[in-house]
C-alpha cells in the first residue's frame, strides 16, 4: 500500500497554528514552524502506519502523527435538536 492509493483529502501543509482560547483569546498553539495533515482510508491501524511510511513529508525529515478519525456528525446533530428544559 501507498499513501497515494489511500489517500482521500490530499495534503492539506498548515502554518502558523493560532489555539483559541475559552476567552477568545489566540495564542501560539503549534510548536512546530510548519503541520498538516492528509486523510487517507485504511482498514486498521496497521494499514495506516504502513501508509504513512510513504510520506513525502518523512523525506525532510518531518515527524507524523497517525490518528483514528471520529465521526461526530450523529452527536453534532442530535445536541442541535437538544432543546432546553
Amino acid at each position: 500500500m501507498s499513501i497515494g492509493d489511500a489517500e482521500v483529502s490530499p495534503a492539506v501543509p498548515l502554518k502558523d497554528t493560532l489555539a483559541v482560547q475559552p476567552d477568545g483569546s489566540a495564542v501560539p498553539g503549534n510548536s512546530t514552524a510548519m503541520s498538516g495533515l492528509s486523510v487517507i482510508r485504511a482498514g486498521s491501524m496497521a494499514e495506516a502506519l504502513e501508509a504513512a511510511k510513504f510520506c513525502p513529508f518523512l523525506v525532510i525529515n518531518g515527524i507524523l502523527d497517525v490518528s483514528e478519525m471520529l465521526d461526530i456528525s450523529d452527536t453534532a446533530a442530535q445536541s442541535t435538536d437538544a432543546k432546553p428544559n
